[in-house]
């Protein structure tokens, strides 16, 4: 995290982007954490909370479930 143009040692911001269902987008979110208190990694902090939040989303919008097509 930077403040005043100078990087603050210990404080970092963990964020997560990302949008579903893949095949015909309905939401986009990014999910961002100030100064986890895990870990300094968006992938280990933000990432759980996005997948939380984008099943209740895909489950309240009445999408199914897709395979990925990958």
């Amino acid at each position: 995290m930077a403040r005043g143009g100078v990087y603050v040692e210990g404080e970092s911001i963990g964020t997560f982007a990302g949008f579903g269902p893949v095949s015909d987008p309905a939401f986009v979110m990014v999910v961002r954490i100030d100064k986890p208190a895990n870990n300094a990694f968006g992938a280990a902090t933000a990432a759980p909370l996005f997948g939380e939040i984008a099943d209740f989303l895909l489950e309240y919008l009445g999408i199914p479930p897709e395979r990925s097509p990958l």
